[in-house]
């Protein structure tokens, strides 16, 4: 399954029509003001499905064939070409390698690698030219993309997979880093459908988040021919203005804080690159407003999901929440200086799952999709080539669309066991999914595209005519962190990328 070379161009995916109706498409949804949304009161959401809650956990920085190479059924490959048309047999790795791929969208000054570099203009043979970091001398000698993490590491995932749906032909949304990849996760976009169509490209030198104005971020020009031509001065700040999901959950809900209908747990507010809502100016003013970390509203700085457990076992989880690991779990490669060495994951995710599948609140009488995806392919290698994109503007090969496949897991009482999900899709899917199980409208953007617009309600991933599944606790992996404990702390909250 999944996308070839040979499939492209884009015409051949039937999209010409689609462009032609989103050519002249701008986001229709404004932020509400902040003034506004206190005076305001909640109603309840309408519901297009049995689901009334949404957790998304949003992991990094792996491909589907770095995770899940050899699951029965799914798209994988043990090898990879190289650019003398060689089969390069991928490496067996550990979940926490201490070595970090490049994954820039194009290649880094003085350095190279990134996603221009490997995917060679689409024959997805320039895997051997990529650069890392944390390494490129001794101890780290057998470092390369071409490899994929061992399956005693990642087992929870795979029983996961087993009990729920796992879906293998998700591409990322763009075809950079996490700081880009976190603002398309709650927006679809990272600034480019504003009038000025510069959308982030790459990790800011300095500062990444608001209020800061002072650190520019390098951008490419959405109207602009792929890969697009990066400006590093004199273009956006870290902190822009654009809707995302939070505003059409708020807008549906009829009014927004002080009732809260969505959260964003996050381990630390200043967490590197990870923390998409503080890029926004809006959510960061409301952010402010709710007395930033000791708040109680919106935004929730929890490294060790104390009070995640906490909502759910008091009643208190919202229709939509997103949920950010500490580094040291997020399966995030590279040389970490803690004790955990980015080993549990999957531990992290078993965690949230069982605190939902083990509540019977949520798991069967205000039924849960946990929704766990990767934010960027991290540099690994995968087997299947991305393709040019269209985008809203109406350009036929959006310069940051789309990247490499990523994993994406659908755990609920709903999801269709054992089943793997082979629609194309991206990660905007995750958006349309939840504008449709909340009756949300669109964003506009992304959203709106094909291979986007899948909202996971099509049969491939649910039924709702079936039983509810019975949750089965899946035990985490020794040594584990004791997550939902008040005590746990993130020790590393700024690394990553």
């Amino acid at each position: 399954m999944g996308f070839q070379t040979s499939l492209r161009p884009f015409a051949a995916f039937g999209l010409l029509g689609v462009l032609a109706g989103c050519a002249s498409l701008q986001p229709h949804v404004t932020p509400p003001g902040i003034a506004g949304q206190h005076r305001m009161h909640r109603n309840a959401l309408s519901f297009g499905t049995k689901l009334r809650h949404i957790v998304v956990v949003v992991m990094e920085n792996r491909t589907f064939n770095n995770l899940f190479l050899g699951y029965v059924g799914a798209d994988t490959q043990n090898w990879g070409l190289d650019q003398n048309g060689s089969h390069v047999k991928l490496t067996q790795i550990s979940l926490n390698t201490a070595w970090d791929p490049t994954h820039s969208h194009l290649a880094l000054p003085g350095a190279g690698g990134g996603f221009y570099t490997e995917v060679d203009n689409f024959k997805n043979d320039g895997w051997a030219n990529e650069t890392f970091a944390d390494c490129n001398t001794p101890p780290c000698t057998p470092e390369t993309a071409y490899a994929f993490v061992q399956r005693t590491d990642v087992q929870n995932y795979w029983d996961f997979a087993k009990q729920f749906t796992l879906s293998d032909e998700v591409f990322q949304d763009n075809e950079g880093a996490s700081y880009i990849a976190h603002q398309y996760l709650i927006a679809g976009q990272a600034n480019g459908y504003t009038s000025s169509h510069l959308d982030a490209a790459e990790l800011p030198p300095g500062s990444t988040q608001c209020p800061s104005a002072a650190a520019v971020v390098p951008t490419v020009d959405l109207t602009t021919a792929w890969p697009g031509v990066e400006e590093k001065a004199n273009q956006i700040a870290p902190c822009q203005e654009y809707p995302t999901i939070y505003d059409l959950v708020d807008t549906a809900a009829g009014g927004g804080y002080p009732a809260i209908n969505w959260k964003s747990y996050v381990p630390a507010t200043t967490v590197h690159y990870w923390n998409g809502p503080m890029s926004v100016q809006h959510l960061y003013n409301l952010y402010k407003q709710e007395g930033g970390d000791s708040g109680t509203g919106n935004f929730i700085v929890d490294p060790g999901l104390s009070k995640f457990a906490s909502d759910v076992a008091t009643g208190n989880l919202p229709p939509l929440s997103y949920i950010i690991p500490c580094p040291d779990w997020s399966d995030h490669p590279g040389k970490f200086t803690s004790q955990y060495k980015s080993m549990y994951g999957p531990s992290f995710v078993s965690f949230i799952a069982n605190t939902i599948g083990l509540s019977a609140q949520y798991w069967t009488k205000e039924p849960t999709a946990i929704v766990v995806v990767w934010d960027d392919w991290g540099g690994w290698y995968d087997n299947e080539t991305p393709f040019e994109a269209p985008n809203p503007l109406g350009n036929p090969s959006d310069p940051n669309n789309y990247g490499y496949r990523v994993p994406m897991l659908v755990i609920s009482p709903f999801s269709k066991a054992g089943v793997i999900d082979t629609v194309p899709k991206t990660q905007s899917a995750i958006l349309t999914f939840i504008e449709a199980v909340f009756h949300l409208g669109t964003l506009g953007d992304t959203d709106l595209i094909q291979y986007s617009k899948d909202n996971l309600l099509s049969g491939s991933v649910f039924n709702f005519n079936q039983a509810p599944i019975v949750y089965k606790q899946e035990p985490l992996q020794p040594g584990a962190p004791s997550f939902g404990s008040s005590s746990q702390t993130c020790p590393n909250p700024n690394n990553g990328g």
